[in-house]
């Protein structure tokens, strides 16, 4: 959810500021190796001796160092799935690592070819993928997308004893699927908005003709940052309903709808680091949803960001540790859900108070 409260030094942009904020998540986790944070969430990938052979699609930029000693270092060979700003960053930032021999970017852009190279291989490839990482030895693949992570890349990844960074897709559904984030939330005793879930539109309109203005409607499923609508009264709220469950605006991810209640005050997101009941904070930052300038028109997946978030404190961040990740996590184990991989919870804070709006599975983008 939005809310038409401001959101402090916001400035809007575009793609540079989501690169320079995904860049300053990372510095972030300059100490966090991202390679061996979490040992037992992956099954290692290579295994001792195992044999580098050629790069099928060529060979991207290399550190200087013969084959004995690459294997003796355990030097990696990385895949990255995705083709945006995030996904530059990660490259730029992995390259970096003692333990990465050569980066690959799946399909890439012009940004990822500076520090690695490209390969023409789609990511809802989940066959040319696995393909491309078996044939090439990928000793750990990063998934950028939240579109993979949702149709279950990793769980293929795991099957074929692979090693990669990312969520199954039964942990992805906090994002994939609003309602079962938000029902897992009420079972969990995390903070977030009081919410009814519909597949029915005479009912959901029902529902929403008693409710105080404004409110929320949400499509369940993923929908490009698009699939939020404030609704600053009933005409409007019908008229998304409708769009969503009865004309199909966003297909599957439309068929059902969660209506939230409006939550008031300042927007702030985290990246935290998760293996099972572990994790690590990474960073805050704040982003700019509406269109235009001024916190007007439709939301989007983004129109700029800054990081630190100005008024995050140690006394929200203790409440965010034990509120909402302790219990997030405590709800995850009960529901025999292992989630390994980044998390990034948007969260609106009301004075001293924070509420979970969504949970991302992935890095900002």
């Amino acid at each position: 959810m939005e809310s038409d409260a401001p959101r402090g030094r916001y400035k809007p942009g575009g793609a540079q500021r989501k690169i320079r904020l995904a860049l300053e998540f990372l510095c972030l986790a300059e100490k966090v190796n991202l390679l061996s944070l979490l040992p037992d969430a992956f099954p290692r990938n290579p295994k001792p001796g195992t044999r580098y052979g050629s790069v099928r699609h060529g060979s991207p930029r290399r550190r200087s160092h013969d084959h004995a000693k690459y294997q003796e270092a355990g030097r990696v060979k990385v895949l990255i799935v995705g083709g945006g700003g995030r996904e530059h960053a990660l490259a730029w930032k992995l390259e970096q690592s003692p333990q990465v021999d050569a980066i690959f970017c799946a399909p890439g852009n012009a940004g990822t070819e500076t520090v690695g190279q490209n390969v023409p291989v789609r990511p809802d490839d989940t066959r040319g993928l696995l393909q491309f990482a078996k044939e090439n030895e990928i000793g750990l693949t990063v998934v950028g997308p939240d579109d993979p992570l949702a149709a279950g890349l990793v769980d293929e990844f795991q099957k074929e004893n692979l090693r990669i960074f990312g969520p199954t897709k039964s942990a992805a559904r906090l994002e994939s699927s609003k309602v079962f984030a938000k029902q897992l939330m009420r079972r969990a005793g995390v903070p977030t908005a009081m919410a009814g879930v519909f597949d029915d539109s005479r009912k959901a309109c029902r529902f929403v003709d008693k409710l105080r203005y404004p409110i929320v409607v949400k499509a369940d499923g993923l929908a490009a940052g698009k699939g939020v609508i404030i609704a600053p009264d009933a005409s409007s709220a019908m008229e998304a309903v409708a769009d969503m469950l009865d004309r199909g605006r966003f297909g599957a991810a439309g068929a059902r709808v969660l209506i939230e209640e409006f939550l008031e005050g300042w927007e702030c997101s985290l990246h935290v680091l998760v293996a099972g009941e572990r994790y690590k904070l990474l960073g805050t930052a704040c982003d700019h949803k509406r269109l235009r300038d001024g916190n007007e028109g439709p939301n989007t997946g983004g129109m700029g960001a800054y990081s630190p978030a100005a008024a995050w404190d140690a006394g929200l961040e203790k409440q965010f540790e034990e509120k909402v990740m302790r219990s997030l996590l405590r709800g995850l184990r009960d529901e025999k859900i292992h989630f390994s991989g980044l998390l990034f919870p948007g969260l609106m804070i009301s004075g001293q108070t924070a509420r979970v709006l969504e949970f991302n599975c992935r890095f900002g983008d």
